[in-house]
């Protein structure tokens, strides 16, 4: 389990103690006062990424991000649609929720997921 702990300051400015995860580039933080799933995944710039009712979970998630991309790479050039998709796979198959920009291309890669699956009976 990875010890290595940075103190992450969020937009909010508030700032919390963050854990590295097996995955480098992504990082684990605890907001349980702040949002209803206790622990949030993010990338190391501090873009987050999913919530997480817990560490093991977050943990799990980032083990099988991992092999999706290089994860110590800007988030910027992390923006690609057919990456968004399998993280939500990742992250819903772990009992996560992804969180995405108002406006931005992770939204609207899930509102057009969540179409589709509407569109064909959750199947």
């Amino acid at each position: 389990m990875p010890v290595n702990t940075i103190t992450l300051r969020l937009s909010s400015g508030l700032e919390v103690p963050a854990r590295d995860t097996a995955t480098p580039g992504l990082i684990v933080y605890d907001l349980a006062e702040v949002t209803e799933n206790g622990v949030r995944l993010a990338h190391h710039s501090g873009v987050y990424i999913a919530e997480f009712n817990g560490d093991d979970a977050a943990q799990a998630a980032a083990s099988a991000l991992g092999r999706l991309a290089d994860w110590d790479s800007d988030a910027e050039s992390l923006q690609r649609e057919s990456l968004i998709a399998a993280v939500i796979d990742i992250v819903d198959s772990h009992g996560g929720r992804c969180r995405f920009r108002k406006g931005g291309l992770g939204e609207r890669v899930a509102e057009r997921r969540e179409k589709k699956e509407a569109d064909s009976g959750g199947r």
